[in-house]
């Protein structure tokens, strides 16, 4: 007789996502626990954080419009509430949930925040081969990095340019994202002016990924706020802490962070700064101590404050370096504050070394996202040729930023693979901004499948191959 061993006895969630990577099932029979047909146009890129499973999915269910978003992969369905992703916002964009099998147990879905209905499919009833001969033939680690069994034709066609002609046209993608930057700039400008939307954008770069959109509200409730007196550090400090909602509502234990709160309490007073509303919901999960909202939001009171100061400082040296080669970098402004150079929160405790509440990194993609834009904006406004001039080049010759996911992403579905994860991949900072042009305006706004794709057309007729 034969048994039917627990599905978990021998089969990992890590099998199910590397069978889902190379879609090792009969398309035509995955089919919703509904019993509707799914069409999988894009099975999205494997994510390598905190978060759903695969990012960036194009399915169609049955004759509906297709729809994109994230898939999350279980064993079970009850692995949905079992990992707790109904309370976390990072699984709002989830629109398709796969388990190896219906067992019966169908959760009903609550996420807040999403928007999207979350389709239940089964893998086990469309796989082509026994799940337990097909882990034989599966190395696991070798995956998601390794060579995936479906290559993107866009991803051959790259392959096949030399070095030369890819970093051309790489960098050639990088300096029209970067005009698009010059571009979003001013629109921002005619809606609040000069330099509140420089002041924005920063904001926006301060929040980085899960923070942003509550960067960008502080920004807008700071723009509104208007005193009788400009604030010192100390005041902006208070006043932004206490718009942001990240005063504390109980004095803290350590008791210099108790008599700093105090401070900035009685500093709100006086200014009748009233409690956030609404309170601004801060992503405090997977975030590192160091860009922790309380020191971001303590990073942009000081840019707020001293933005002259910065504005004047890029553009001198941009200007001095528009007249000697090689091309130089505007360092990073002394940026500190004290008390938060050496903490993270309220209650932690001090570090002994201080910590620069904008690192090297931070600079960077505050330099090229934000500044560097401006300052060739700036340059068109004031007929300053030389600024522009020096803004291009120094972004042409910025060095690599850090990887975050959606850079990933871009590496890992657009250039040759290799078992190296993408943060191997030391491109310059603007072949990094070529990726994510060609990522975001094709991969992500095409809401097609590959085949589809324009910019594989448009790649073979530029780059490819003789026709003999």
């Amino acid at each position: 007789m034969n048994r039917r061993f627990p599905a978990s006895t021998f089969v990992s969630e890590r099998l199910l996502q590397c069978l889902w990577q190379d879609q090792s099932f009969d398309p035509q029979r995955f089919r919703s626990v509904h019993n509707q047909h799914i069409a999988v146009l894009e099975p999205g890129v494997w994510n390598c954080e905190a978060g759903p499973d695969f990012v960036h999915a194009l399915i169609q269910v049955e004759d509906a419009a297709p729809i994109m978003g994230d898939v999350e992969i279980h064993l079970r369905p009850t692995g949905w509430f079992q990992h707790r992703h109904h309370l976390d916002r990072l699984y709002r964009r989830v629109i398709l949930h796969v388990a190896l099998e219906d067992d019966g147990q169908l959760p009903i879905y609550h996420l807040a925040n999403n928007a999207n209905a979350i389709t239940q499919a089964a893998l086990r009833p469309a796989l082509r081969q026994d799940i337990q001969d097909l882990a034989q033939t599966i190395d696991l680690w070798a995956y998601p990095f390794g060579h995936p069994r479906t290559v993107r034709p866009c991803r051959n066609v790259l392959n096949e340019m030399s070095p030369l002609d890819r970093e051309a046209f790489l960098e050639a993608a990088g300096m029209e994202r970067f005009e698009k930057k010059i571009q979003r700039l001013a629109l921002w400008i005619g809606v609040c002016g000069w330099p509140e939307a420089v002041l924005r954008a920063l904001f926006d770069t301060l929040g980085y990924r899960n923070n942003r959109g509550c960067m960008r509200e502080l920004f807008d409730r700071r723009f509104h706020l208007a005193f009788d007196h400009p604030l010192t550090e100390e005041e902006e400090i208070a006043v932004h802490l206490g718009i942001a909602g990240l005063l504390p509502l109980s004095l803290p234990h350590p008791a210099d962070s108790a008599a700093r709160a105090r401070r900035y309490h009685q500093i709100c007073w006086r200014l009748e700064i009233l409690p956030a509303e609404p309170p601004l919901n801060w992503c405090r999960h997977n975030v590192r101590p160091a860009n922790s909202p309380h020191r971001r939001v303590v990073a942009a009171a000081l840019l707020y404050h001293d933005f002259e100061r910065l504005w004047d400082h890029v553009r001198q040296e941009l200007l001095e370096s528009a007249l000697r080669p090689p091309v130089h970098t505007p360092a990073p402004p002394s940026i500190r504050d004290p008390f938060w150079d050496h903490r993270s929160g309220w209650d932690t405790a001090p570090s002994d070394r201080p910590t620069a509440l904008i690192g090297a990194p931070r600079w960077l993609e505050i330099l090229g996202n934000v500044l560097l834009p401006a300052a060739a904006l700036h340059s068109d406004i004031t007929e300053e040729a030389a600024l522009g001039y020096a803004a291009r080049r120094c972004f042409q010759a910025l060095p690599p930023a850090a990887t975050n996911r959606r850079l990933k992403e871009a590496i890992t579905r657009l250039l040759p693979q290799t078992r190296q994860p993408p943060s191997t991949h030391r491109l310059p900072f603007i072949q990094q901004q070529g990726l994510l042009e060609i990522f975001m305006e094709t991969c992500l706004q095409a809401r097609a499948p590959c085949s589809d794709c324009r910019l594989n057309r448009l790649i073979e007729q530029w780059y490819g191959p003789d026709p003999d």
